[in-house]
């Protein structure tokens, strides 16, 4: 391939090319902003589609448990409505791990503050464990 078909490929990739523009002097966040608005409904589209996914695997990997529960087993003196109500106000941005905390799961809030809740999917397996009644406290009791 010569030389000057080299340089048209190249023109024409970087034409064609969403970050990329003749104007060399655009900061990244210029660059970054023009790519977020191009593909603002690809990017989201494929969060929800993350998340819906790690719901379904969150429910397919415990739901045999939710049959072994043993009624004989210990209460815990947490409310599963309570844990509920924390892990959806709080727990969804992924940062705020109040769910976590208050089932004494203290490391593990640690560890899910520190992650930032891998942008919402820990959040969503939590969320699938508490409304299937699988997540227990530290313990090991079944909230009341």
């Amino acid at each position: 391939m010569s030389q000057a078909n080299k340089s048209i490929n190249q023109q024409q990739s970087h034409e064609s090319s969403p970050l990329l523009n003749n104007n060399q002097s655009e900061s990244c966040e210029v660059i970054f902003k023009r790519f977020r608005n191009k593909y603002r409904f690809h990017i989201g589209g494929a969060w929800i589609i993350a998340i819906l996914t790690a719901a379904a695997i969150a429910y397919l990997l415990n739901y045999e448990k939710m049959d072994s529960i043993d009624p004989n087993q210990c209460t815990s003196d947490r409310d599963k409505t309570s844990t509920i109500i924390l892990s959806l106000f709080f727990g969804a941005a992924g940062t705020i791990t109040a769910d976590r905390f208050y089932l004494g799961y203290v490391t593990v809030g640690i560890v899910k503050l520190l992650t930032g809740g891998l942008a919402g999917l820990w959040w969503t397996f939590d969320f699938v464990l508490v409304l299937m009644g699988v997540l227990s406290d530290v313990n090991g009791c079944i909230l009341r």
